[in-house]
């Protein structure tokens, strides 16, 4: 739970040395289940949109320029263009987490469609890695998690 709900926060490139899993897990996974937790099931597409404001932040980009950094710095990021399979199915993962990034109002569109922060945006992506930063202060062992962490492999069929 503690992991699941901070997770969002954890949006900078060095992220994946303290969990190994994000490029797997948040790249990729579904809405979490409501079966086990009271956590927001969309915990997935809050960290995609949180992934995408922090790209924003340098520059804007048009959705294409922003799908190419993604996969630029995907651990996978080979394996993603060797399969046009594979490149849709990140696309249309970030694309969920972009228009949750549009209807919130964090980001906008400008007059040749490329994509930009808003205020409201900038303010957030500042209080997500204010978070974050405060979590690794508070003395967040990222070191521990990948302990806390049981492969599917090991957990009975009834319990994934």
């Amino acid at each position: 739970m503690y992991i699941w709900q901070n997770i969002p926060v954890f949006i900078m490139p060095d992220d994946l040395k303290y969990f190994r899993f994000l490029r797997d897990l948040l790249f990729t996974t579904e809405p979490l289940s409501k079966k086990d937790t009271d956590l927001s099931q969309d915990l997935p597409s809050q960290f995609r949109c949180n992934y995408i404001l922090n790209i924003l932040k340098s520059r804007p980009l048009s959705e294409d320029e922003l799908l190419a950094k993604i996969v630029e710095a995907h651990p996978y990021r080979h394996l993603i263009e060797l399969w046009t399979q594979t490149q849709e199915n990140v696309g249309a993962k970030f694309r969920a987490g972009l228009e949750l990034a549009l209807a919130e109002g964090l980001v906008y569109k400008d007059t040749s469609e490329r994509l930009n922060l808003t205020e409201q945006g900038a303010q957030f992506l500042q209080s997500i890695l204010a978070k974050r930063q405060e979590i690794l202060q508070e003395g967040f062992n990222p070191e521990e998690v990948e302990l806390m962490i049981v492969p599917a492999a090991r957990v009975p069929r009834t319990q994934i």
